[in-house]
């Protein structure tokens, strides 16, 4: 599960990379944000942001822990979601008593 979390988070940073070099964020972000479906994707996004927030603060069990991620994760998005589950994989599996099965 690990190497799992660990491709998703080189898939996603490609991803980034790709479009920190070939595009414009502010001149792309302006054709989302005037896009209904574009607000959609936004708005499904944060949801999705302070789900996986609302699982990091009950790992955490500390608003002072969770800070950090709040602010990481709505800047960055899920790149702070895959890094948090690839540092703290072990506290995640011991919390939920998870057997390694991969």
């Amino acid at each position: 599960m690990k190497g799992f979390l660990s491709f998703l988070l080189i898939i996603f940073l490609c991803l980034l990379s790709w479009g920190l070099y070939n595009g414009n964020f502010f001149i792309e972000a302006k054709v989302i944000i005037n896009s209904i479906w574009g607000i959609i994707m936004l708005v499904d996004l944060y949801i999705s942001l302070t789900l996986a927030l609302l699982f990091i603060c009950l790992i955490e069990r500390s608003f002072s822990k969770t800070l950090p991620w709040l602010v990481g994760m709505y800047l960055l998005g899920n790149v702070a979601s895959l890094i948090y589950l690839l540092i703290n994989y072990k506290k995640i599996k011991n919390y939920f008593k998870i057997e390694e099965q991969l």
